[in-house]
């Protein structure tokens, strides 16, 4: 989510190939904390957080928003 030089190109490649062996998966914090960086929970389209039933997508971004005010 960072263009870090010493380890964006590195990262990059992991998740492209993680996602070539298999549908990559999200979980709920991970999903909540990606949240902080779009205005608009359509602009985060992350894949599935789990297998089976995920917890709903609307509450986890609003929870990622309400911790963004919360440290401020």
């Amino acid at each position: 989510m960072t263009n870090d030089g010493t380890w964006a190109d590195w990262s990059i490649e992991q998740l492209e190939a993680a996602t070539l062996a298999a549908p990559p998966l999200i979980n709920d914090v991970v999903y909540a904390e990606l949240a902080v960086r779009y205005d608009r929970i359509e602009e985060l389209a992350a894949p599935s957080t789990r297998r089976g039933a995920p917890f709903p997508r609307a509450p986890l971004f609003l929870a990622g928003k309400a911790f963004t005010q919360y440290c401020r």
